[in-house]
């Protein structure tokens, strides 16, 4: 005969796990979004560093830009800030990049630990099933009611967790 003790301590654990995924899939479901935001930001980043680095490439070349500024005097200083603005531009590409792995670092960690839960809704109604079964045939006359108060107990630990 299987006690109720053992199969109480499977449901527990079973109700644990089910509550941990509920909470890793809320999770996931934020870092998906925090990750679409980040790629977003990249690529607009990306095109603002495009922008700054083709400003660069005028100033040193032999186009109307570089000839104009040269004529006028100012090709140093303007040269010296749009390679200061290029600079800051390639920064925060790299910043997001790093800001953008970080996000999916998280959620590969999220997605291997859902993995390793598997169906916990099924686990927890095997569990609870078979922890019925052994109260049933257990005979005490009182395992009802103290299987409700042990549930209520589980459900706020799991929840506490």
């Amino acid at each position: 005969m299987i006690e109720p003790v053992d199969t109480r301590e499977t449901l527990d654990r079973a109700i644990a796990d089910d509550h941990e995924a509920v909470h890793l899939r809320r999770q996931l479901e934020q870092l998906r979004s925090e990750a679409g935001i980040a790629r977003e930001e990249l690529a607009r980043l990306r095109d603002r560093h495009r922008d700054e680095a083709e400003d660069v490439e005028r100033f040193e070349g032999f186009g109307l830009t570089a000839v104009l500024s040269a004529v006028r005097g100012t090709r140093t200083g303007a040269l010296d800030r749009e390679r200061a603005e290029e600079v800051a531009a390639r920064y925060a590409v790299q910043t997001a990049t790093a800001h953008l792995r970080a996000v999916e670092a998280r959620r590969e960690v999220v997605d291997r630990r859902l993995a390793q839960l598997g169906d916990t809704a099924a686990a927890r109604e095997a569990a609870l099933a078979a922890h019925a079964e052994a109260l049933r045939s257990s005979g005490h006359p009182q395992a009802a009611g103290l299987d409700a108060v042990l549930d209520e107990l589980a459900e706020a630990g799991a929840e506490a967790t």
